[in-house]
């Protein structure tokens, strides 16, 4: 105990007396404070690097579900394109299958009609033939509802006004499907419209 006072003594002597002493002790308490400093300094600095670890980890993740939806995307891409391409078959398929079955249901009742479709600047036409004095005008679809009635008769009357050297003193309108809604049937026949399927007549041609 006396020796430990004694040496506080001889420092605070020292302290008091001697110039380098002070200054060497200055420097040491300096340097501790540095020390401690630099001590604060790489505990924040780690602190941040953890931070900075963690939102690189989080970007990783990000990165990794961006990808994901990516490739959903392209796959949904590919997937509508191929349904694209498979309608577009069906299509021209069915639009082939309705011509061949017109010309055949015209030829049993003596009409010879070459039919193709029209194309023209602002309207489309899926079946169109014309000979002597009847012409056809036609349109195809998987499923026949009152809307493609509507759709046809407005292309008729189209044709009517903007194109009328296609038309002949006799005009046929046709809808041919693959199924027909009982409202059509009812739509087409108030219309004197011809609907059919590749089995039967679903309506009477106006001929």
């Amino acid at each position: 105990m006396a020796s430990s006072r004694s040496m506080k003594s001889g420092i605070l002597k020292l302290l008091k007396e001697d110039e380098e002493f002070r200054y060497a002790v200055s420097g040491f308490i300096g340097l501790a404070d540095t020390l401690k400093r630099f001590e604060e300094h790489d505990r924040k600095f780690n602190e941040i690097i953890a931070r900075l670890d963690e939102h690189s980890k989080r970007f990783e993740e990000h990165d990794r579900k961006f990808n994901e939806i990516l490739g959903e995307i392209r796959e949904l891409k590919i997937s509508v394109s191929n349904i694209s391409a498979y309608i577009e078959r069906v299509s021209l398929t069915i639009e082939e299958e309705a011509r061949e079955v017109l010309t055949q249901r015209l030829r049993a009742r003596g009409i010879e009609l070459e039919l193709s479709n029209l194309v023209l600047p602002d309207l489309e036409i899926n079946v169109y033939g014309a000979s002597g004095n009847l012409c056809l005008i036609g349109e195809v679809s998987t499923r026949a509802g009152i809307g493609i009635i509507g759709a046809l008769n407005k292309k008729a009357a189209e044709l009517s006004k903007k194109y009328p050297q296609y038309l002949k003193e006799k005009m046929v309108k046709a809808v041919y499907t693959m199924y027909a809604t009982p409202d059509a049937v009812k739509e087409a026949r108030a219309n004197g419209v011809w609907l059919l399927k590749a089995t039967e007549d679903l309506t009477q041609p106006p001929i």
